[in-house]
């Protein structure tokens, strides 16, 4: 096992290259993926890792996240939900989640104005009865990737990844009563809203789990969709490691109860224990690459769900495991790179970036 300090010096190895990376404009736009080129989505990316960071290496970061908020303003005050200068938008569901969860964890300030209507495009992403799905609709609740502007009753299939970080940023909004969210500036439809959506998701992330035999969490609600990557001999959907994590991550956030679902989530994680492949794939010769092609995601999601764990005394090696584990794989420049690239962690930006979010979790 290597020591804090090795894994100390891999997180800024890692920052450094991500602040190099860093375009004049603040933005950080992908060299690997022309649909990623303009920087919205790469950049939110880059902003969340930088909210995890410690508060030494937040304060060393201030002057590229100054930058960061600066760009992201701009296609922000265009669309009301991040998207990039131009006002074209670039996986906005996913951005504009990760926006407010980092500009939260940050202490960055985002006139109330702002605020509420980002949060209005979230809950009006959720796949729900102005989306054309009634609530009792399986995939009611959860969130997919296509935002609210798409023919009613079609949806790309809501999936633990996008609601996870949508759980993530709404979590705060959620917990306000009448009187604050006024003061916040939300009105009373917006508040009816809010509430209804967090009625929904919880009743998703309910279903998510009971249809997989609460053994673990499938990525999707749709049984039959190739978006549940892991399956079994019999092309059932099962549980896999970075889908586990997101559900916890996502329970952890909304439930006040952490036994039911929680729990039994949190002892998937503990029963699975790697590090150096994601977890789930072991018996899938029929999915060649998967438990690599998705491993920086599923390395920072398992970093944040040891952390959320701490409590527990197995959480601490296993972290510390998993950060020997990506040590290993980092490239003498600082970056990390996926050579698997089934989910674009070909792009250093983004395999570098989950990797910072797992290096930076701790669980002291």
């Amino acid at each position: 096992m290597r020591d804090n300090d090795a894994h100390q010096k891999a997180l800024a190895s890692a920052i450094q290259w991500l602040q190099r990376a860093q375009d004049e404009d603040g933005s950080w736009k992908s060299q690997t993926y022309g649909g990623m080129k303009q920087g919205a989505a790469l950049t939110s990316l880059v902003l969340y890792a930088m909210s995890h960071l410690p508060d030494a290496w937040r304060d060393k970061s201030m002057p590229a996240i100054d930058r960061t908020m600066e760009f992201l303003g701009a296609g922000i005050e265009k669309r009301q939900q991040v998207a990039n200068t131009d006002g074209s938008l670039d996986n906005p569901v996913y951005a504009t989640a990760m926006y407010l969860a980092a500009t939260k964890k940050l202490g960055r300030a985002v006139p109330a104005g702002t605020r509420s209507k980002l949060v209005d495009f979230l809950v009006a992403s959720q796949v729900s009865k102005p989306r054309g799905f009634d609530d009792e609709n399986p995939q009611s609740g959860g969130w997919d990737v296509l935002g609210p502007d798409v023919k009613p009753g079609k949806t790309s299939g809501p999936n633990i990844s996008v609601t996870r970080y949508v759980v993530e940023a709404m979590a705060s909004f959620y917990r306000l009563d009448r009187r604050q969210a006024t003061a916040q500036g939300f009105d009373g439809p917006s508040q009816d809203r809010i509430v209804g959506s967090e009625r929904l998701v919880k009743k998703w992330l309910t279903f998510l789990f009971q249809q997989s035999g609460e053994l673990g969490s499938t990525f999707s609600t749709q049984p039959k969709t190739a978006l549940n990557k892991a399956r079994d001999i019999e092309n059932k959907a099962i549980p896999y490691g970075s889908a586990n994590c997101d559900y916890l991550i996502a329970c952890n956030a909304i439930f006040e109860d952490q036994s039911g679902y929680f729990a039994a989530a949190a002892d998937w994680i503990k029963g699975n224990p790697a590090v150096d492949s994601v977890p789930g794939f072991e018996a899938m010769p029929n999915k060649p690459g998967w438990s690599q092609g998705l491993y920086f995601y599923y390395c920072q999601a398992l970093g944040a769900s040891l952390s959320i764990l701490k409590d527990r005394d197995w959480a601490p090696q296993r972290l510390s495991d998993l950060k020997d584990a990506i040590c290993k794989r980092q490239q003498s420049d600082g970056r990390f790179q996926n050579p698997v690239a089934l989910m674009r962690e070909d792009d250093p930006i983004i395999a570098t970036s989950f990797a910072v979010i797992a290096l930076a979790a701790s669980t002291r």
